[in-house]
């Protein structure tokens, strides 16, 4: 089920909404919803990556730091 939100932006992103939609042939709220899809895609990515990395922690899973240094080097 869809619901209806509105905020405000600056009427520079509003014209790059736009011209977006009218490249994909598509209606402004399309764009914006795929937007935030990512968004919220890339911010569920990012909060299991940061609850991954302090489990590690607590499990005492962490190299030290020549050992990622080289790994970095690679």
């Amino acid at each position: 089920m869809n619901t209806t939100i509105s905020f405000r932006t600056k009427e520079s992103d509003r014209k790059k909404l736009d011209r977006i939609a009218k490249e994909q042939d598509r209606d402004r709220s399309y764009v914006i919803n795929q937007a935030i899809d990512m968004y919220l895609d890339m911010y569920q990515e990012k909060i299991k990556r940061i609850k991954e990395a302090q489990k590690q922690v607590r499990n005492g899973e962490v190299r030290d730091e020549k050992e990622w240094r080289k790994v970095f080097k690679r």
